[in-house]
């Protein structure tokens, strides 16, 4: 099972302009360009904040009281999570680097703010690169955030732009432009107490006080007018397999379908979807039942995935942990929540089956929308 949740707040950080807020962009970057006297003249007051290069670092946060209440309530069970970003743009990027993900510290909670990038004004009611919030004014610790660096605690996400697939160490490509990390070590933490102020986004520090220059990298934040904003996702294993006296179907041989997939949903709803599997050619017999209507069961290791039909971009991916398809007397089903999903928009289905080395994809033809 997945479900996602969208951010409550984001916005970027800047130490050349230490005071300004940027959270209603629709971007969110990591920058590390240095400065050189064509590219960027400092004013008094920036040289005390601004080493020999212009940084900048992402702050996100998500509301995460319903998923707790989700789990003490026994709906969700031992969850992953999951930061999910779209790239917009990368520009003057290495063959190869890695993000950081650290927690913010107890006490350092910060607002989004309502300042932009390139505003011509700089709004300092917000977080900032020096503030948590400038209109009070509360000071970071530090300048560029409070954040908790502990290894246990810091997630990482790497780009190699010379791989075109995901990988399950969080790999993303320019080709595909997402970031996938696994955070379940930051997400746990706070549910066993600590406070949840979020997630900071940045590069090593080693890569921050270098004199290198590695480019922009941008993702589109929730702020954006596209259907690429950043979610956090929630994946656990709801899958149960119980076969009673139906058949196996044979891999070699089947036809894959959907009985009751409904042409819209609701987003509040939760849908049971039922699973058909028959021969794709039956034999001929005598028999006076219909041989299209003997109904068989799948594999345990059958996986099902979401697809966005228009963008064909993966929701939900093919994933054992979290995505099996259970069994019961009747046949094949698995469950989802469609609050997961963006309302207004159509998803299609797709069904992995995996028997030893064998193993097939079958797209379900009938889309599905998702309504408020």
């Amino acid at each position: 099972m997945h479900i996602f949740v969208v951010p409550s707040k984001d916005t970027t950080i800047y130490n050349d302009e230490p005071t300004q807020n940027t959270g209603k962009d629709e971007i969110l970057e990591i920058i590390k360009k240095p400065i050189t006297a064509a590219s960027r003249s400092l004013s008094p007051s920036e040289t005390a904040y601004v080493s020999a290069s212009i940084l900048s670092r992402a702050l996100i946060q998500f509301d995460l009281s319903y998923i707790s209440r989700s789990i003490a309530a026994g709906t969700i069970t031992a969850p992953r999570f999951y930061l999910n970003m779209h790239v917009c743009r990368v520009d003057g990027q290495e063959e190869s680097s890695t993000l950081y993900i650290y927690p913010i510290q107890t006490g350092s909670s910060w607002v989004q703010g309502i300042g932009k990038r390139w505003d011509g004004v700089i709004r300092e009611e917000g977080a900032s690169w020096t503030a948590s919030d400038g209109e009070v004014p509360t000071y970071w610790a530090l300048s560029g955030s409070n954040f908790i660096d502990t290894g246990s605690l810091t997630a990482t996400a790497s780009l190699w732009p010379n791989q075109n697939n995901f990988t399950d160490s969080e790999i993303y490509t320019y080709e595909l432009a997402d970031l996938r990390a696994d955070v379940s070590n930051i997400v746990n933490r706070w549910f066993s107490g600590s406070e949840n102020n979020g997630f900071l986004i940045k590069r090593s520090v080693s890569e921050e006080e270098d004199v290198k220059d590695y480019g922009i990298i941008q993702f589109y934040s929730s702020d954006t007018h596209t259907v690429y904003g950043p979610t956090l996702e929630v994946a656990w294993d709801d899958s149960a397999f119980a076969t009673g006296t139906l058949v196996a179907s044979n891999i070699d041989d089947m036809f894959i379908y959907t009985k009751n997939l409904k042409a819209q949903y609701n987003n509040r709803e939760k849908a049971r979807i039922k699973v058909g599997t028959r021969e794709l050619f039956p034999s001929k017999s005598y028999a006076d039942s219909n041989p299209y209507l003997h109904q068989k069961y799948l594999p345990t290791s059958s996986y099902y995935s979401v697809i966005d039909s228009f963008t064909a971009e993966t929701i939900v991916p093919f994933d054992t942990g979290s995505t099996k398809i259970s069994c019961d007397s009747n046949g094949n089903f698995f469950n989802i929540w469609m609050n997961g999903f963006q309302p207004e928009r159509f998803y299609k289905l797709r069904v992995k089956v995996v028997s030893g080395s064998s193993e097939n994809i079958f797209d379900i033809p009938t889309n599905f929308k998702v309504v408020r």
